[in-house]
């Protein structure tokens, strides 16, 4: 493919747009905060769930003492009823002696069912300052997590405003190189996992170590510099910068 001088050094213009917001972009899908959300929001499901087990425990606890309430005050007013049977005398001997262990066995139900009340009521108070607990560590990790999405929310703007001058300057340099050769480049790009051209200073690959054979040397030696050339091994578009002898190729 034919391609004047400055179209292969717009390739070069768009490669460093696009090696630039390749790194750009992996930045944005890399940001710290990223990581630190999910670890943040994994905590949260640990403690929304352990506030659901907390909740149902202590509705529990609280609908037993309901029932240990009820339970009272029954054995409650039949004690009284018997307490005053015994008291006025009424029956003979013997449901006098039957109404006493009654009465006895009331006594003893009753405190029965006040130590489990107590039992009860202490463990929905620890339920509950439980749950308290938890509330607050989940409105606390909420904050973080809202802080945490406005530091990135910050870096991504920034990272765009970073972007965009790149996006503008490619768009520029596309303009130059031309439809067709755009497209060559992007084939390349696409193919090799984001190069597409690179400078070539005599033997010297910019930034690279790379060894030509002795024919492919010649071959990128003798090519008229409106040649495009590509490197046999790795696909890219070698833009030729200076000759071997340090000379400028393209001006």
């Amino acid at each position: 493919m034919k391609a004047t001088p400055k179209q292969q050094l717009a390739l070069l213009e768009m490669q460093d747009c696009d090696t630039r917001l390749a790194r750009l972009s992996y930045d944005s899908q890399h940001l710290p905060q990223n990581e630190q959300i999910m670890e943040l929001r994994g905590k949260q499901d640990e403690l929304t769930r352990t506030l659901a087990q907390s909740q149902a425990a202590r509705n529990d606890a609280q609908r037993a003492l309901k029932k240990l309430d009820s339970d009272i005050e029954k054995t409650t007013a039949r004690l009284k009823v018997q307490q005053e049977r015994q008291e006025a005398g009424l029956g003979d001997l013997r449901e006098l002696n039957t109404r006493a262990e009654e009465i006895a066995t009331l006594e003893k139900r009753i405190s029965d069912l006040e130590e489990e009340h107590f039992d009860l009521e202490s463990e929905v108070e620890q339920l509950e300052a439980g749950i308290a607990q938890t509330e607050t560590s989940l409105s606390e990790l909420s904050s973080q997590v809202s802080d945490l999405h406005e530091q990135r929310d910050n870096e991504l703007a920034d990272l765009k405003s970073q972007a965009q001058p790149l996006i503008d300057r490619r768009k520029a340099a596309m303009q130059v190189a031309g439809e067709e050769l755009t497209r060559e480049y992007d084939e390349i790009r696409k193919s090799t996992g984001g190069i597409g051209a690179v400078a070539l200073h005599g033997r010297q690959v910019e930034g690279m170590t790379i060894q030509f054979s002795a024919t492919e040397w010649e071959r990128i030696r003798t090519a008229p510099v409106d040649e495009l050339v590509c490197s046999d091994d790795f696909e890219w578009i070698l833009v030729r910068i200076h000759d071997q002898d340090g000379n400028e190729v393209i001006a």
